[in-house]
């Protein structure tokens, strides 16, 4: 290092020729060091590549059967909420990988592409995926444009839909399952699907024609989802299909009634929601003789109430799902429970009719009054051996985002104590996951998802 005797001073012409020979001398040593530091990045790089090649090599994963591995791809295809391009992004990895994928066709029967991504590649990976997956069925979702959208980006994104469309046509005869706007249907409403079947709307249509309901063009539908679109008038009796799985909002009116009934005959479980007239209609009881889960929620707002139970007969009903505005106001929207199993509700529930009942989920709230509030009542109930003399499972749920919250962690410590002075044997569990009812809409949409079936 250099070290002159007093940096402050001004040098001398000797020591200004001595510096000066020293810088060259530095700068030279300098560019020495960089070309060295060069070579020893380029080695670095090499022994890093080496050292993953070989770890490679050695990988167990090498030891995998191809079978197994095309089952393996298989779970990550049927997880493809978590990537819509999964077999794209697998493809990639190396090229053993890539063989595997492409001669999976089941693994590219999932079109899920965001409406958000370039439209070139859109229509460039829905081909692709349509040409791999051949001759699987096909479950396609086509993306819904943005109601808040500026007029540009709708205008485009209606001109992506338009082509995704076009390259559906083609194969219809394929599609097992589609997650379509109601608007998007209205386009195919004249074509043959011979294997569609689960349909699910992803809109709220206002007064939607049911052009979809008919066994001539539709004739294996057995799921569909209305979610908030609203029927103008039911389908002809002579038309609906033998529907399995319903789910549908109350609408205005009661077209919604007289398509539950059209199908309650072959219907396995059935979905209402919305915000319920407060009274059913003089219809006359709707039997079920099939139906297995029932959900009904009701929006109203705090305080009201409901003049009579749901006219509907349900013998063979094992799943019963509650939701209602008010928590705390008991209410009765469906009497014929007694051969329940599993119940979840998110307000007050009067068990004493529910004879067979195991298990119990009650969604919580984020107030701890109305735990405990819940957690008495339910106390009080169950002191009576014959009330649900068979249950044995009570489990709350709560939101993840309320896990950290005071009052959830005072009722974890204060509830299960409550409830087992009264009924001992039962188990309390809290938890954030809701679990799928056995023959819940969601739970059934699931099994024909993964059904691998060839068209």
């Amino acid at each position: 290092m250099w070290h002159p005797v007093d940096k402050a001073a001004l040098p001398s012409q000797e020591e200004i020729q001595y510096a000066k020979e020293a810088i060259g001398a530095l700068e030279l040593a300098l560019k020495d060091a960089y070309e060295h530091l060069e070579q020893t990045k380029a080695r670095i790089s090499r022994l890093t590549a080496d050292i993953q090649e070989r770890k490679a090599w050695v990988a167990p994963i090498r030891r995998i059967p191809v079978e197994i591995l095309s089952e393996i791809f298989n779970l990550a295809r049927d997880a493809s909420e978590v990537e819509d391009l999964i077999p794209v992004t697998i493809s990639h990895v190396c090229r053993l990988w890539r063989e595997v994928i492409l001669d999976m066709p089941r693994a590219w029967s999932f079109i899920a592409t965001s409406s958000t991504r370039d439209e070139d590649r859109v229509v460039q990976y829905i081909s692709t995926f349509l040409k791999r997956s051949d001759p699987y069925l096909l479950h396609t979702y086509v993306p819904e444009i943005g109601q808040g959208e500026k007029e540009e980006k709708r205008v485009e994104q209606g001109r992506l839909e338009n082509k995704i469309i076009l390259l559906l046509r083609p194969h219809l005869h394929r599609i097992q399952c589609l997650s379509v706007t109601s608007r998007q249907l209205a386009t195919l409403s004249q074509e043959r699907m011979p294997n569609l079947r689960r349909v699910t709307l992803a809109d709220a249509a206002p007064g939607l024609e049911p052009f979809f309901i008919n066994n001539a063009l539709f004739p294996r539908i057995q799921y569909l989802d209305l979610r908030w679109c609203d029927w103008v008038r039911c389908p002809s009796p002579d038309l609906f299909p033998c529907l399995q799985h319903l789910s549908l909002p109350f609408g205005r009116g009661y077209t919604w009634l007289e398509i539950i009934r059209s199908c309650s005959s072959t219907l396995k479980s059935l979905k209402i929601s919305g915000y319920f007239p407060g009274y059913w209609p003089p219809i006359g009881p709707i039997s079920f003789p099939r139906l297995q889960n029932l959900s009904i929620s009701d929006w109203r707002a705090k305080g009201s109430r409901v003049e009579s139970p749901s006219p509907f007969v349900t013998p063979a009903l094992i799943s019963y799902e509650e939701y209602t505005g008010d928590r705390l106001l008991p209410r009765v929207l469906h009497k014929d429970v007694q051969s329940v199993i599993h119940l979840r509700s998110s307000s007050i529930i009067k068990l004493s009719s529910y004879l067979n009942l195991r298990t119990l989920h009650w969604s919580m709230p984020d107030q701890f009054p109305v735990i405990i509030s819940f957690a008495r009542q339910l106390t009080a109930q169950l002191r009576d051996r014959n009330t649900c003399p068979a249950l044995r499972v009570v489990a709350l749920h709560a939101f993840p985002s309320e896990t950290n919250q005071p009052d959830y962690e005072s009722a974890k410590h204060k509830v299960p104590g409550m409830i087992k002075k009264a009924r001992s044997n039962v188990e309390v569990l809290f938890t954030t996951k809701v679990k799928h009812l056995p023959g819940s809409m969601r739970e059934i949409e699931v099994s024909i998802i993964l059904c691998p079936v060839i068209g």
